[in-house]
C-alpha cells in the first residue's frame, strides 16, 4: 500500500512538471517553490499535508526521470539525467578543463548532429559512446521530461 501510496505522489509531481500551466502545479508553484522548479524546492517550515507528500513523490520520480534532448539548451551536462542508460544517467565528470555547461554545447545546430570531436574532447569515453548514439531529432523542439523506464516516456 505504501509503495502504491508514493506512486500516486509521484504522478502528482509529475503533473506539476509537465503540466506547470494547471491550477494544482500553479497554485503549488506559487506557495512552495516560485523562484525554482519543483526540483530545487524544499519542504519549507510550514507545509500543508498535501506538499509534504508531493515532496515525497517528487523525491521517487527523481530516479526515474531523463531528459530528452531536443535542442539541447536546456538540459545541463553535468547536473541532470540525460544519457539513457541503466545506471548514472547524467555524465560522470568534465575530460577538460573548460567543459561546456549545456547539453546544446555539443550540438553541431546546423546539421543538427553531435559535434564528435567537441563530445570526445570534454566527455569521458564511457559518457562519450553513449551520448553519440542518442538520436537527434531533425526538427528544432525544445528538451522535455519523460520517464527512463517507460517506453513512450510517459508516467502513466
Amino acid at each position: 500500500m505504501e509503495v502504491f501510496n508514493l506512486a500516486l505522489l509521484s504522478r502528482q509531481a509529475w503533473r506539476c512538471l509537465t503540466e506547470p500551466l494547471s491550477l494544482s502545479a500553479r497554485i503549488l508553484k506559487a506557495a512552495y517553490y516560485p523562484n525554482s522548479s519543483i526540483f530545487e524546492a524544499e519542504v519549507g517550515s510550514h507545509p500543508s499535508q498535501i506538499w509534504r507528500a508531493i515532496y515525497e513523490g517528487k523525491e521517487v520520480l527523481k530516479k526515474g526521470l531523463i531528459r530528452r534532448i531536443g535542442d539541447g539548451k536546456s538540459t545541463s551536462i553535468w547536473n541532470q539525467n540525460w544519457i539513457p542508460r541503466n545506471f548514472m544517467m547524467r555524465a560522470l565528470h568534465p575530460n577538460s578543463l573548460n567543459p561546456p555547461k549545456n547539453v546544446v554545447e555539443l550540438i553541431d545546430t546546423v546539421e543538427r548532429r553531435w559535434n564528435r570531436d567537441r563530445v570526445e574532447q570534454h566527455m569521458q569515453s564511457i559518457d562519450a559512446s553513449e551520448i553519440i548514439n542518442i538520436p537527434l531529432s531533425s526538427i528544432p523542439m525544445e528538451d522535455s521530461w519523460a520517464c527512463q523506464y517507460e517506453h513512450n516516456g510517459l508516467f502513466l
